[in-house]
């Protein structure tokens, strides 16, 4: 995926979006955040737990590949989002949102300290799929604008179309679908010897990360204005290679 955004528009993306996650709950209440969203293992709290602390991850992924690191052949993203999420539980809103809030400074001075060059460097997503230092830049706030789509929808908040332009009842029936594929898939990985995947690289279907929400101005980085489910506790419609687009 190739960007092509300034490093001061790349910056305005993390504002805007904490300007809209704090918007769309300013007028929740603690009952509200209890509330289920369309992924079934995730309520309003929740989902704004994992986003405060998917940046510092996404911070951790730049690092790594500035250091040239690849991805863990062992990690797994539905375990570490779950954790997150589960070490985040008794922590009130407010909390989490100042950890969002700390996670954009943090990334905003990180951006701003980098070089040209540092930008350029690629990688392994922890969604899989390459990404520039620059794009995962751009892949934080625009994940998050996905997750606020869900919390809007359960809080009966409308968003702007920027922000809001998928159908929910396709959402939904979407995440059934990609279920039935990613455990069809997983079904054919655990049947095949490791004589007969030697040599190649089998990739799972599976949609546990968020390369490229709404809002991705149309450039199809991963499943723009299709906001749906693959798998797992995280949402966007990746299906390996490639996307729904």
């Amino acid at each position: 995926m190739v960007y092509y955004l300034s490093r001061q528009e790349l910056a305005q993306g993390f504002d805007d979006s904490l300007a809209m996650i704090q918007a769309v709950l300013s007028q929740a209440t603690e009952a509200d955040y209890h509330r289920p969203t369309v992924n079934p293992k995730w309520n309003v709290h929740d989902t704004i737990a994992h986003l405060a602390g998917s940046a510092f991850g996404l911070l951790a992924t730049i690092d790594r590949f500035l250091k040239g690191g690849g991805l863990p052949s062992e990690f797994d993203l539905d375990y570490w989002n779950e954790r997150q999420v589960e070490k985040r539980r008794s922590r009130t809103m407010a909390e989490l949102l100042e950890e969002v809030r700390q996670g954009h400074e943090k990334a905003k001075a990180l951006l701003a300290s980098l070089s040209d060059d540092d930008l350029r460097v690629r990688g392994t997503h922890p969604a899989g799929g390459e990404v520039s230092v620059a794009g995962v830049f751009f892949l934080i706030p625009q994940h998050e604008l996905t997750h606020l789509a869900d919390v809007a929808q359960a809080l009966g908040v409308e968003l702007p179309p920027s922000v809001s332009r998928q159908d929910p009842m396709r959402k939904d029936r979407l995440w059934w679908r990609l279920e039935d594929v990613r455990a069809e898939v997983k079904a054919l990985a655990a049947s095949l010897s490791p004589r007969a995947v030697a040599g190649s690289r089998l990739r799972e279907v599976d949609g546990t990360g968020c390369h490229s929400p709404l809002g991705c101005r149309g450039e199809g980085a991963c499943g723009s204005g299709v906001a749906a489910y693959a798998g797992g506790t995280h949402g966007s419609p990746r299906l390996r290679p490639g996307c729904l687009q």
